[in-house]
């Protein structure tokens, strides 16, 4: 049976403070009373295999994703929701021959206890996702100075022809991007239609494993 097995799992914490130096003058309904997370992971279908860019040998074929972020208790939450597709084998830790929800919840809680910053991450991952411009104005309710002055640091393209436009925020890179990703809550609609989410990072990760927490010591 298919099943998806997770190899390495990482995750972001960006600090409050931080995110708030980058709007200092917003009213009281901006900004953040706690720090935000983001949930990395590598996976891939037991049934895809590739070749190893190291040793040659025909390995499962994995990509690196974003599954949520938000405040802690936001991204657990949907880690919950996740864990589910344990209870029917169709999601497991690299290493095991099942995986218990509980053991997958788990292991992202221990994650999140010791997150690591965005310069540590950002030399392994890269992390693009795409804005668009009416979830953008939304996050200034209605403050047009402020919004006008941020539109302007932006440049803005049409998706093939039409009304709405978009840009690319890199929230690993820019504290500005993060500012707007988490304040826009696009973090909670990562799946919309037509948006572009592009994680890049290492096939192997076991050179930078104090950053990535694989399911098991054996090579993948």
């Amino acid at each position: 049976m298919s099943h998806t097995i997770i190899f390495n799992q990482t995750v972001v914490k960006f600090n409050r403070l931080e995110l708030n130096s980058v709007l200092p003058e917003a009213n009281l309904f901006l900004g953040f009373h706690n720090d935000q997370y983001l949930l990395f992971y590598q996976a891939g279908d037991n049934n895809l295999t590739t070749t190893h860019p190291r040793h040659g040998r025909e390995v499962v074929k994995r990509s690196w994703y974003v599954l949520a972020g938000g405040q802690k208790w936001q991204m657990m939450s949907h880690v919950v929701s996740v864990s589910a597709d344990c209870e029917g084998g169709m999601l497991r830790l690299y290493g095991q021959k099942d995986t218990l929800p509980e053991s997958y919840i788990r292991r992202v809680r221990n994650l999140a206890e010791t997150p690591y910053s965005t310069d540590d991450v950002a030399k392994y991952l890269s992390f693009q996702v795409q804005i668009f411009k009416s979830e953008f104005v939304k996050v200034f309710r209605g403050d047009n100075v402020i919004s006008a002055d941020f539109l302007s640091r932006y440049s803005w393209s049409s998706i093939d022809n039409q009304d709405e436009q978009y840009t690319v925020l890199r929230p690993l890179i820019s504290i500005q991007d993060a500012f707007l990703f988490f304040e826009s809550s696009i973090q909670n609609k990562l799946q919309k239609s037509g948006r572009l989410i592009v994680v890049d990072g290492p096939f192997d990760a076991s050179y930078a494993h104090d950053f990535f927490v694989c399911s098991s010591k054996k090579s993948a």
